[in-house]
């Protein structure tokens, strides 16, 4: 049954949505738990506790995802930049600064054509990215999911980290181990955003090389028909 749900789910809506929104249903669980409050799920048939349990991490998910949102420019602020941004000033480390700057050339004089002005780094990254998604270009739309999915858990553990420490601090006795689980999660969460912050990486310089790549191809196409027709 559970199979047959995830089927109808997008990459995006399982590993951004659905996931997360199962962590979180286990986390809470466990905090609750944790801090002694007795826990009793419903008698149901096992194909209703599959749907209200989907639905209750897809619900959950979501307010993760949205939470993710509103801390992203804290996220950013804390990698130094966007990491689009990053990559278009030659900061990434699968381009070098020469390829970037040349990259970053070429995709703002095709969205400008012969205006004799420049785009800004994230307008540029923008017009990229619609490119990629209009075309379905590459792994930028999976590059896309696995970054909302980490993000996702980013934010999850986040939380996690500070509500322990909440807990700490109001609940008494302290829970078994508190400090240990508060270290624990500290740490897993510092692992979590570096590897966001790579993701967020992968991501920006896939959709700016797929870009760049397309309208090579099209610059190629509009020059072979002129050339035909003369």
């Amino acid at each position: 049954m559970s199979e047959k749900i995830t089927e109808k789910f997008e990459l995006y809506d399982v590993l951004g949505t659905l996931v997360p929104g199962l962590v979180a249903v286990g986390l809470i669980y466990t905090a609750l738990s944790w801090t002694g409050h007795k826990v009793e799920i419903p008698t149901m048939p096992e194909a209703l506790q599959v749907l209200v349990l989907s639905a209750v991490a897809i619900v959950l998910g979501q307010l993760v995802q949205t939470l993710g949102s509103l801390l992203e420019g804290f996220y950013f602020w804390t990698w130094r930049g966007r990491p689009s941004d990053r990559a278009l000033q030659g900061k990434s480390r699968r381009m070098s600064a020469s390829q970037s700057a040349e990259l970053k050339g070429r995709l703002n004089s095709h969205f400008l054509g012969n205006a004799n002005q420049d785009m800004s780094d994230h307008e540029i990254f923008l017009c990229a990215l619609s490119i990629c998604n209009h075309r379905s270009l590459g792994r930028v739309a999976r590059f896309n999911s696995l970054y909302a999915y980490h993000r996702a858990l980013t934010t999850l553990l986040l939380t996690s980290t500070v509500t322990t420490l909440v807990i700490i601090f109001v609940v008494e006795p302290n829970p078994y181990a508190a400090w240990r689980v508060f270290i624990l999660e500290a740490a897993t969460t510092l692992l979590f955003w570096y590897r966001t912050k790579q993701r967020g990486m992968y991501f920006a310089d896939e959709a700016l090389r797929m870009a760049d790549l397309e309208v090579a191809q099209q610059t190629i196409a509009e020059r072979t028909n002129l050339a035909s027709q003369n």
